[in-house]
């Protein structure tokens, strides 16, 4: 499960003021040579409410460069193809390649560490606009069973365990941009290995799937 929160809003609730956050949670699934992503429900911006049956599903073979986009496990056939590393980028969660921060910006604060698990605290050492971190968060983990999904490549093989989440914190401040002061706020990117409710319509889909697209070309009949 891909998880990532952003703070999008800024409201008053008994005259303090807080920050409205969004939650997206994307599940990964892997089967032989597929990978399906269950992507995120369409929200009620008002309630912050799922909308039922919303999630789309996007699967395709690791040799590919094409995916299709299903609208339920339940749709039978669907011609949506897109470029699987376009659609990633826009809506699945690729594309935050994250690496070591620039030492002339930032400083490693502090380390723990124990056999399971490394957090490392990057500070910024000076302030040179609104828009920078105050500090950044890095969390390894060795306790992750090997796969695909990674959020920084080149950091999983230095640190020999897998990068699992990142926390990019502001402290409150004053925002010239708004002319307000904005509240502490947090974006946040993570992943975790989590059981499913519905393992065997995930595990049907994948068979499904399987079976006709090397008969159709990827049409699920």
């Amino acid at each position: 499960m891909l998880i990532s929160n952003s703070p999008v809003g800024l409201f008053e609730d008994h005259g303090e003021k807080k920050i409205y956050n969004i939650t997206d949670t994307t599940g990964i699934f892997y089967f032989n040579n597929y990978i399906l992503y269950r992507l995120p429900p369409t929200q009620v911006f008002e309630t912050g409410e799922n909308v039922k049956n919303s999630e789309q599903y996007f699967i395709y073979n690791n040799e590919d460069e094409k995916g299709i986009l299903f609208d339920s496990l339940k749709e039978h056939c669907s011609t949506k193809q897109f470029s699987v590393d376009s659609f990633l980028f826009a809506r699945g969660g690729r594309g935050k390649d994250f690496d070591i921060p620039v030492d002339t910006v930032w400083k490693l604060a502090e380390t723990f560490q124990n056999t399971e698990f490394v957090i490392e605290k990057y500070a910024l050492i000076k302030q040179s606009n609104e828009f920078y971190y105050d500090s950044i968060y890095y969390y390894y983990s060795k306790n992750i069973t090997p796969i695909d999904f990674s959020f920084s490549r080149k950091l999983d093989s230095i640190k020999g365990m897998k990068l699992q989440k990142i926390r990019l914190l502001y402290n409150e401040n004053y925002s010239f941009s708004q002319s307000k002061i904005i509240p502490k706020r947090e974006f946040s990117f993570e992943f975790k290995i989590m059981p499913t409710n519905n393992s065997n319509e995930i595990f049907n889909f994948f068979r499904r799937f399987e079976n006709c697209s090397n008969k159709n070309g990827n049409q699920i009949q």
